[in-house]
């Protein structure tokens, strides 16, 4: 099977243990660096710090981002703390 026109999302977490790492990404990011659509990091992402790691790392700009702002007291609030990075 062909992934090629695929949009690809990588899981941070693992599902037989929940552990969640950004490194995920990374490593992921390396191996699908040929891939011509958008790589998605999903779970893990709680910061500006977190989205510069993964944005300088992985090379990757687009987050799937649910856990940390349905946590977050003021969604709004942490939206844009998110969205607002200088990189």
């Amino acid at each position: 099977m062909k992934f090629e026109n695929s949009l690809i999302g990588i899981n941070n977490r693992n599902l037989k243990t929940l552990e969640v790492s950004l490194k995920t990404s990374v490593k992921l990011s390396k191996i699908l660096h040929s891939h011509k659509n958008p790589l998605v990091c999903e779970s893990g992402i709680h910061s500006p710090e977190d989205i510069k790691f993964i944005i300088k790392n992985a090379k990757i700009h687009n987050f799937l981002i649910g856990e940390s702002l349905l946590k977050s007291e003021d969604i709004g609030l942490k939206l844009k703390q998110l969205t607002e990075i200088s990189l």
